[in-house]
């Protein structure tokens, strides 16, 4: 029992530094509505900066410190005023993947700017051992650690203090409160949200900066920080600093128990990673058991989600592709074909996505997750099953249907963020307890699958490119059919009466939890068989590409491409990594981070310029040119060039709305124009 209260005292600083980090995230909820998922990227470009000016430019320790905070900052507000700003009325997936873009351009960004030698942790405060004044024997603590939570209980202090008693904080509270009672009263909430943001911004880098004291940074390390962070924030009810402290200290303290009963809990269960799946568990009492959820902030949202257009003809769409497909897969340069179908694999996990969160509104973060089960199911139904190619295709797919499912489960208790939150941890347990298991998945040795044949015909992913492209050409455009089917089915119509409107749904007396659940059935279904066409491409799976972190990459690209469209899939497919877009660009050895930083940016422009996706502009393009040849066409001299001259038997309405719609003819819409 002694060295259990030992650690818990240990591992009270590290779990102070989680309530730090989550109280930025407070901070910057309380006055936007937006659960920024950069928090995380936020700290880790301030720890980067904070190292990079102390170690290579030699500037001294407290400079070095300001300018980490001071980039933090300055990234925060920009991304405030440039991208938060203009989606203040748009539908929170459209903030969730806006911040989600800004982590993942900075995360792909550190080691290009930064250099990719590793950066070594810089001691502020000299470790001594203090002697504590209980136990037997007496307790100790190092005396960094003591002063790394001295500093989280005054920095906390401060902010309840800020927020309690100031002009500012009451300002703050009060628009959080009520908007548009507090514009009356001549307060500008943007400019209260601004400094919110530069001060959660700074809190980022702080809570960055102290944390590297403590272990060594990466990229994407703060990002799992971010978990425990957001559970200790759902327990404050992104209201309370003392709440978070307190909690943030008990789980640290829980964290450093567990991991000295790794070995006994992964012997009784097979399962490692407890320690970092405690904040999950946290999260969903919280949620689930404990009633307590992330509100949505702000009034009704003014502006649509994205369109979600009924394809006319999917088979002739299917022909054109399957054609135009064959003709590439023959005649392409054989180095172009391993990218050409890294894309429609890609496109394939896409269309999960399109399912779950283009056509019935749940935002999933662990997508990726359904993909990396799929491709390990085939693993173990091929090799150490036997069975015959394509079979475990389908049966790989198949065996993710319950655990999509039982995560669909989920989806019904909870909705909006506080989904993408439960689905993000989720995929943090996965990859920390599952992906790094031997027994399960090879761990670092990885999967190995049988390659794929049909009969004499050899179709393996490595030594017969072309003959598996298309193969897995065939199987994209029959999930592209069926995903267009599935939009135009009843249940499509289902679905998008879900993401529309879910308390109007069931009152209309539709099952919302059957919608949901079949949902995240069919999008798990199709992950897995992009995870199982993955495996046969590469033969041996390992457990890193299917990181918790890849799951956000999938998302971002498919709301990138077009989250409702197949052809946004598609798009996504050749822009994500590996890509054909991957192939033709060429920056040396950083092309990888090069292409997701750019995706992280043109993520953001997307979501305030084009919500509907690229795949959307072209028709957007043609509805712009029509419109204006209409005006040229049919304006005429001494009329109010406001009111257009209608003629009878031409449609001004004309296209279907996004749940289909009726056509208004010009000819009844005349008298009343001409009054």
């Amino acid at each position: 029992m002694h060295a259990e209260i030992q650690l818990a005292i240990t591992g009270a600083a590290a779990g102070a530094l989680y309530a730090l980090l989550a109280s930025g995230l407070v901070v910057i909820y309380r006055s936007s509505g937006v659960l920024n998922f950069a928090q995380g990227a936020l700290a880790t470009l301030a720890t980067y900066m904070y190292l990079h000016a102390s170690q290579t430019w030699g500037w001294p320790l407290a400079p070095s410190i300001v300018l980490g905070i001071l980039l933090a900052m300055l990234v925060g507000g920009i991304f405030q005023y440039a991208i938060v700003r203009p989606l203040r009325y748009s539908p929170p997936i459209a903030k969730v993947v806006a911040t989600l873009g800004l982590m993942i351009a900075i995360t792909a960004g550190i080691q290009p700017v930064f250099g990719y030698d590793a950066l070594t942790s810089i001691v502020i405060i000299k470790p001594t051992i203090l002697t504590l004044p209980f136990g037997s024997p007496k307790y100790v603590l190092p005396s960094d650690r003591f002063w790394l939570l001295v500093i989280t209980v005054l920095v906390m202090l401060g902010l309840w203090a800020v927020y309690r008693f100031t002009g500012f904080g009451r300002k703050t509270r009060a628009a959080a409160d009520n908007e548009r009672a507090t514009s009356l009263l001549g307060i500008s909430p943007q400019r209260l949200e601004l400094t919110n943001w530069l001060l959660g911004s700074a809190l980022a880098g702080v809570a960055g900066i102290l944390i590297s004291t403590l272990s060594h940074p990466s990229p994407s390390g703060y990002t799992a920080s971010l978990i425990a962070a957001i559970a200790v924030a759902l327990v404050g009810s992104f209201r309370s600093f003392s709440v978070m402290l307190v909690l943030g200290i008990l789980l640290g303290s829980a964290q450093s128990v567990l991991l000295i009963h790794t070995a006994d809990l992964q012997s009784f269960t097979g399962l490692g990673g407890w320690s970092q799946a405690l904040p999950l568990l946290v999260i969903l009492v919280a949620v689930i058991v404990g009633g307590r959820s992330i509100a949505l902030k702000g009034s009704f949202d003014q502006r649509q989600l994205p369109k979600a257009r009924v394809a006319r003809s999917p088979l002739r769409n299917a022909a054109v592709a399957l054609v135009v497909g064959l003709a590439w897969f023959l005649l392409a340069p054989l180095s172009v074909i391993n990218s050409s179908s890294t894309t429609l694999i890609s496109a394939v996990a896409c269309m999960s996505v399109i399912v779950v969160t283009g056509f019935a509104g749940q935002i999933s973060l662990a997508q990726m997750t359904f993909v990396a089960l799929g491709g390990f199911a085939t693993a173990r139904l091929s090799t150490d099953l036997g069975v015959p190619f394509p079979i475990p295709i389908v049966l790989g797919a198949l065996a993710v249907v319950p655990i999509g499912v039982l995560v669909g489960m989920a989806a019904v208790r909870v909705r909006g963020l506080n989904l993408a939150v439960v689905t993000l941890g989720f995929a943090l347990v996965m990859d920390v307890m599952f992906f790094t298991n031997v027994d399960l998945t090879g761990a670092d040795a990885g999967l190995k699958v049988k390659p794929a044949s049909i009969g004499s015909l050899d179709l393996n992913g490595l030594t017969h490119i072309r003959g598996y492209g298309i193969v897995v050409l065939v199987v994209t455009i029959m999930c592209g059919v069926g995903v267009a089917y599935l939009r135009k089915s009843p249940i499509g119509v289902e679905l998008l009466a879900l993401r529309a409107n879910e308390r109007g749904a069931a009152a209309s007396g539709m099952s919302v939890r059957r919608t949901k659940l079949l949902a995240f059935g069919v999008g798990a279904f199709i992950a897995g068989i992009a995870g199982s066409l993955q495996g046969y491409r590469s033969i041996t799976l390992g457990w890193e590409q299917y990181a918790f972190t890849a799951s956000i990459v999938l998302v971002a690209y498919a709301y990138l491409g077009g989250v409702t469209r197949v052809s946004g899939a598609v798009i996504a497919g050749v822009l994500m990594t590996g890509g054909l877009l991957s192939h033709f660009l060429d920056f040396g050895g950083h092309t990888e981070d090069v292409i997701q930083v750019l995706g992280g940016l043109g993520l953001m422009q997307i979501v305030v310029l084009h919500p509907d996706g690229l795949a959307a502009i072209p028709r957007q393009i043609r509805g712009h040119l029509e419109q204006r040849r209409a005006r040229q066409t049919y304006q005429s001299p001494g009329r109010d060039p406001q009111v257009p001259v209608v003629r009878p038997g031409v449609d001004v309405v004309g296209a279907s709305s996004t749940n289909g719609g009726t056509k208004t003819s010009v000819a009844t819409l005349q008298p009343k124009l001409e009054q």
